[in-house]
């Protein structure tokens, strides 16, 4: 009876070392899986032609609203500058008579 003990108690310590080998085995597989999933995802989230057709149109969309506003933007600062360049220019008219024009 004795040594069906020590052999039940032989078995189980070597397939709890075993089993723990094992668990460190697939330890250090999860790890490098989960650098390998963030490195995956890493570049997923860098590569813009990687997303979805309607999410690429609708950032494309956005881009081409946002340049169409800017150039709205330009064409009215071109025209306020303007205007501004001939007020200053005829306040310096106004304040600044050409000397020339008096004799």
């Amino acid at each position: 009876m004795e040594f069906l003990r020590s052999r039940i108690k032989f078995y189980k310590e070597k397939q709890t070392e075993k089993m723990r080998k094992e668990n460190n085995r697939l330890t250090k597989e999860l790890s490098d899986l989960n650098v390998s999933v963030w490195e995956a995802r890493h570049i997923y989230e860098q590569i813009p032609f990687a997303m979805p057709d309607f999410v690429r149109a609708e950032s494309c969309y956005k881009s081409l609203l946002h340049r169409t506003h800017l150039t709205k933007l330009i064409k009215v600062q071109e025209q306020q500058l303007t205007a501004l360049r001939e007020e200053l220019e005829r306040l310096q008219l106004r304040n600044f008579p050409n000397i020339a024009d008096g004799l």
